[in-house]
């Protein structure tokens, strides 16, 4: 996993898969988790080799379902924004690869937003607003953002075991039925009128999942003055997607704030572009966010299980804001 060569890496997936059939022993699976094993394979969902992320996604699935029985079906993380910020405490709940897609994990990204929110810049951003949550995977964002004192928390999904998995979160953290704050299905490719885009899912289960964990989708003139993202883009088509979604739904005077990984340099600034494009957006700022060091550094979060610090990324870890036009 740790070549450069994509044959070596493949066929490193593909070994980690038949482990991972035959079962593995809980403490090589936590050497593997320590070591950054579970970070490794994950980034290569990420790679340009369609062969290699179907490999990583096979491993992931497999693994994730040998160690299922081995995790915590919960986990606390605990932000502290400083001597004038606040200190706030969310709990996810923890479902497998195999049924949640990469939304089982919570990413760097979204633990350095959730810290940015819970200093002052942040805390002046969402407490009082209306905010949306896109493609909130264990949702800690979202939650973050309920806990900090906005008006309503919006968060969405499209996966149907992750809107399950969200409403169980909300029930974890003394959220359901708390007024403004709810779970709610939303497509980007529908958002965008891309039919090319929406996902092939079951019917019947989409039903099932939505009348039980959410509150269906959004109705069409419902806008938020905050709208959050963490890693939300990183294929081809997102960009265009996740733009087109926040330019509908963002609020006039609003302000879209993603954080994201920079996996890909081509596809970041493919975003960028999106954004500087779309009309309904201007004052496009980007810096960038150091998760070992500096303001918002997190180091105590980041175990190398799962998530991996801003070096590990081609083009580190960016914070990105844009403000709807209010005309």
């Amino acid at each position: 996993l740790c070549s450069a060569d994509p044959a070596a890496q493949l066929g490193a997936c593909v070994q980690l898969a038949a482990l991972a059939s035959a079962g593995i022993a809980r403490a090589h699976l936590e050497r593997f988790r320590c070591g950054g094993g579970f970070a490794r394979v994950t980034a290569l969902l990420r790679a340009s080799d369609a062969d290699l992320v179907d490999a990583a996604a096979e491993a992931l699935a497999r693994l994730s379902s040998t160690c299922s029985g081995h995790l915590q079906p919960t986990r606390a993380y605990a932000f502290d924004g400083g001597a004038v910020g606040a200190q706030c405490e969310v709990t996810v709940q923890q479902i497998g690869y195999d049924t949640a897609g990469t939304g089982y994990a919570v990413w760097t990204s979204a633990l350095l937003l959730c810290r940015w929110l819970c200093a002052p810049v942040g805390l002046a951003c969402v407490r009082g607003r209306t905010v949306l949550e896109l493609g909130a995977g264990c949702g800690a964002v979202g939650l973050i953002a309920a806990k900090l004192g906005a008006r309503s928390v919006t968060i969405t999904d499209n996966q149907p075991e992750v809107l399950r998995s969200l409403r169980a979160a909300l029930r974890l953290n003394g959220l359901e039925g708390v007024a403004g704050v709810r779970v709610a299905s939303l497509d980007w490719a529908v958002e965008a009128g891309d039919n090319e885009h929406v996902p092939e899912l079951d019917p019947v289960v989409v039903f099932e999942v939505i009348s039980e964990s959410c509150e269906g989708g959004l109705q069409p003139d419902d806008r938020f003055e905050v709208i959050l993202g963490s890693d939300v883009v990183y294929e081809g088509a997102h960009p265009r997607l996740v733009v087109a979604t926040a330019a509908r739904r963002l609020a006039k005077g609003g302000t879209l704030i993603l954080v994201m990984t920079v996996r890909s340099l081509k596809v970041h600034a493919a975003l960028l572009s999106e954004l500087e494009a779309e009309p309904a957006f201007k004052n496009v700022r980007v810096e960038k966010l150091e998760s070992e060091s500096g303001e918002f550094a997190l180091p105590y979060l980041i175990e190398g299980g799962t998530t991996m610090h801003s070096s590990h990324y081609p083009g580190g870890i960016s914070l990105i804001r844009a403000d709807c036009s209010s005309s």
